[in-house]
């Protein structure tokens, strides 16, 4: 019978990674332990546990882990999904509401949007969602998007709240088929599932992409180098004078993503800037 079994360390934010690799690689590939990492509140220091289905080899997580100091103990059972809802908190970014079905409906006064913890990524906790949430709040104030376009949707939430910050259609895209299905299903929940078109597509190489282009409004929340490999793609989709809402980059990645797009006619508006992330607010002129 497996005994269910935790390590857990106490490093400095630059070794996390190091630390997660040398988890990874003390139990077989298809059974990888469950990772946690976070911040200790008021150290410069992080918290990371692994959770294994069985003990690891005791030599050989000697070896991985020669330089740390770590802790080594066989835990209980863990209910995965209470865990996350224990950590999935209520959040708020401008008028948009994010909660989950445990927590008690947001006041009335704001855009309420409903995720639950799930396969796909996002329930709103992240940085980079919550600077798209604000970067959509403050445009959609200004002015009327008739077609917008959530690029890497993961589990809607920037789609839904496109959705309901407006009455027009919407398209939602991810490259993975798990996210477009939760996706799908959190549309459903908020009440938007005919407003908003999902497909599952890489970048912007769709024919319903294509055909629904160009977009007033284009908020793709992914990764620094992926979002200037696709810049020509998204840029050609916007219409003239249309904005884009770009995510998921460090701050120290912001200008290797504001050159490439500037070099395709987009000039920057506004940043948002929580914590070490960037959330970009461009628009089209030429």
């Amino acid at each position: 019978m497996n005994s269910p079994w935790q390590i857990s360390l106490t490093v400095p934010k630059d070794q996390v990674e190091d630390v997660e690799q040398a988890l990874l690689g003390l139990a077989p590939a298809d059974e990888p332990p469950g990772l946690s990492s976070f911040e200790i509140d008021g150290t410069p220091d992080w918290q990371v546990d692994a959770y294994f289905a069985d003990q690891p080899d005791a030599q050989a997580t000697q070896d991985a882990l020669a330089a740390w100091t770590f802790d080594a103990n066989p835990t209980e059972q863990v209910d995965w999904v209470a865990q996350s809802l224990t950590h999935h908190q209520q959040v708020t970014g401008g008028r948009f509401h994010i909660y989950g079905s445990h927590h008690d409906r947001p006041p009335s006064g704001g855009l309420a949007i409903k995720v639950d913890a799930g396969m796909a990524f996002g329930t709103g906790q992240h940085e980079t969602t919550l600077g798209c949430l604000r970067a959509i709040d403050a445009l959609v104030k200004k002015r009327r998007i008739t077609g917008g376009l959530d690029l890497g949707c993961g589990t809607g939430i920037l789609a839904i709240a496109l959705a309901r910050a407006s009455t027009h259609p919407v398209m939602a895209s991810d490259i993975d088929p798990v996210a477009i299905d939760v996706a799908r299903d959190n549309a459903r929940d908020n009440g938007v599932q005919r407003q908003i078109s999902f497909v599952t597509a890489p970048g912007m190489r769709h024919r319903a992409l294509a055909q629904n282009a160009p977009y007033d409004l284009i908020v793709a929340n992914i990764l620094a180098r992926p979002l200037c490999a696709m810049a020509t793609d998204i840029s050609r989709s916007l219409t003239p004078g249309g904005d884009l809402v770009l995510s998921g980059l460090l701050t120290t990645q912001e200008q290797m993503v504001l050159r490439t797009y500037r070099n395709r006619g987009l000039v920057l508006r506004r940043r948002f800037i929580i914590g070490e992330w960037s959330t970009l607010h461009l628009k089209r002129i030429a």
